[in-house]
């Protein structure tokens, strides 16, 4: 799962910069890109960073390639070359929020907190729920001492779910009426997993899901 979410970000983020120049040339580079991703998803992060280097080499402007670069050197425990990585990336491109999440865990790994907390409130600044900022926010105020925060932000992080549990419940409902009846009782089932357990909201999605599968039965 997490391979294929990587591979689908590494995706967008080369469509993010090739809207944003020339096509020509970028081909290639989105190519080495592309093979520098599957290798790291592969584990493969020699050949993943001999690789972003190529690509950083191919165009010096294409943010991606810093960016993997970054998560590979994170890997390997060289936090101060990740962070030199994903700063080079986020000057290219400094809408990224996945850049600066990768930059902040770089940070906190050098125990640069202060830099790290303004780095993760430029986050929240753009996606006031972003779940991993939030729980590096909370482990953060946890080691300050600060137990009232840390819940608090863990409880922004959980509400941010379960926006996300009512965008599976919507599309599933789509998919219903469009007679698309596993994929809907799919959405459904990753919605009772992400809204609060036990809550109206739960509630109703789990009666959603049992009037799917009598409906569905009766079909059959």
């Amino acid at each position: 799962m997490m391979g294929k979410r990587s591979l689908l970000l590494g995706f967008l983020m080369i469509g993010a910069v090739l809207t944003s120049c020339d096509q020509s040339g970028k081909d290639l580079t989105a190519r080495t890109y592309l093979s520098a991703l599957q290798a790291y998803e592969n584990q493969e992060f020699d050949q993943a960073l001999r690789l972003a280097r190529e690509a950083q080499g191919q165009d010096k402007s294409f943010a991606p390639a810093y960016n993997l670069a970054g998560r590979v050197l994170y890997t390997q425990s060289d936090f101060e070359g990740a962070a030199r990585e994903f700063r080079r990336a986020f000057d290219l491109q400094n809408s990224s929020v996945d850049t600066r999440i990768w930059l902040a865990r770089a940070l906190v790994a050098l125990e640069a907190s202060d830099e790290a907390l303004v780095v993760l409130n430029t986050v929240l600044a753009d996606e006031d729920t972003n779940p991993a900022a939030l729980r590096m926010l909370s482990k953060m105020a946890i080691e300050r001492g600060e137990t009232a925060e840390s819940l608090y932000l863990l409880e922004q992080a959980i509400m941010g779910q379960g926006e996300l549990g009512l965008i599976f419940m919507d599309r599933a409902e789509l998919l219903w009426a469009a007679g698309k009846n596993a994929a809907a009782i799919d959405d459904i089932q990753i919605a009772l997993k992400l809204l609060p357990s036990e809550s109206r909201l739960w509630s109703a999605a789990n009666e959603l899901l049992l009037r799917m599968n009598a409906t569905r039965v009766g079909i059959e």
